[in-house]
């Protein structure tokens, strides 16, 4: 308990309007506060809900990509000689080695998933982890390849956007709202 009540803390004391980046998230939550839209005291909640997986998802992803490459030295290889490279092999990691390997949604109406009924109130789970292993999407699915043409098509975080794809920007709020309209 003693690092919840230290993410509290911090959502209370450091994540708050005049300390975050005008545009952002987290900026956006706390308009939607002051407009009655959520609960001012679900503020810090929220804060926690997005940084404890943002956090973790980064560590996951930083730990196989090194994984990967000490398994891998061809493709470190590749990537230091031409850091062009750097975007597609990011794409690649997470392809590889999802950090979400799967979540579960509520099911809120009857629907038929390629003639699997899903019924009324119960839960689905998508692996994004065997989704990003599928042989008709990524050819030789089980090779790490950091020239893979097609690898932000990847599902790590439930997308089909991938962190660099021409869609998408790191970093960019703007980005987000640009990448949950588009895909």
């Amino acid at each position: 308990m003693p690092v919840l009540a230290e993410m509290m803390h911090y959502a209370r004391t450091h994540a708050v309007p005049g300390k975050l980046k005008p545009g952002s998230w987290a900026e956006a939550i706390h308009q939607a506060a002051s407009a009655g839209e959520v609960p001012s005291e679900a503020v810090p909640v929220m804060m926690i809900d997005y940084m404890g997986p943002s956090l973790d998802t980064t560590v996951f992803a930083i730990s196989s990509g090194v994984w990967l490459f000490a398994n891998h030295p061809d493709q470190w290889d590749l990537v230091r000689d031409d850091p062009s490279l750097i975007p597609g092999a990011i794409n690649e990691i997470l392809r590889m080695e999802a950090p979400v390997q799967g979540f579960s949604r509520y099911v809120a109406r009857d629907y038929d998933l390629d003639g699997v009924p899903l019924p009324k109130a119960s839960r689905a789970i998508a692996f994004y982890g065997a989704a990003n292993r599928d042989p008709r999407q990524f050819p030789d699915p089980d090779h790490f390849d950091v020239r893979r043409n097609n690898a932000g098509r990847h599902l790590a975080f439930g997308s089909r956007c991938g962190l660099y794809s021409p869609r998408s920007r790191a970093g960019s709020s703007a980005s987000a709202s640009r990448k949950r309209s588009a895909c």
